[in-house]
């Protein structure tokens, strides 16, 4: 990840829309009633972007659109000797996020953009869109953790901190006592 060119190209671009723009839902043939009670997940992400130009009678503008791909599979927990995993259910779904792009960005502006910011962007719509799909579909709940992402701050390393030498305990003070008023 390049911090520098992520800073960059945020500072170029308007955050415009976020959009489903695919979704599906595929199940095994098992009843749902009868899944397992431990169930894994696997997870899925890529991808994609393009800019595209737009007039109207107004105004010119340019768009810088990254296609946001996420999947989630549940698979039955099964011994560590099995091959193949069984799945029993797959989510996946395409997010388009719309950004005005008030300068043109590099190529590898776009690319550290799209999978650090889109991502970042999309991710809690992605989680609302699974718990919806998993309770619509009367599938056993999943969730989709709390995007732990990389931070664009720097923060330096804290040094350790020389051990205080041990102080004698001070005897605590009185306490003042309380005037008595006239």
């Amino acid at each position: 990840m390049n911090k520098n060119l992520i800073s960059k190209a945020a500072d170029k671009l308007e955050l415009m829309n976020i959009l489903l723009h695919e979704s599906s839902l595929e199940r095994c043939e098992l009843d749902p009633l009868l899944y397992p009670d431990l169930i894994d997940q696997q997870g899925m992400l890529s991808i994609s972007f393009e800019e595209a130009s737009y007039s109207n009678e107004d105004e010119d503008f340019n768009i810088f659109r990254a296609y946001v791909n996420l999947g989630v599979r549940a698979v039955k927990s099964q011994e560590k000797n099995v091959e193949e995993d069984e799945v029993l259910f797959t989510i996946e779904s395409t997010f388009r996020v719309e950004y005005i792009e008030n300068e043109k960005l590099t190529k590898k502006e776009a690319e550290e953009f799209s999978k650090f910011n889109s991502v970042h962007n999309v991710w809690p719509f992605w989680r609302k869109h699974v718990f919806d799909v998993v309770q619509q579909a009367g599938l056993p709940s999943i969730v989709i953790p709390l995007m732990r992402g990389m931070s664009l701050k720097h923060k330096p390393k804290a040094k350790p901190k020389a051990k205080p030498k041990a102080k004698p305990k001070a005897k605590p003070k009185a306490k003042p006592k309380a005037k008595k008023m006239q």
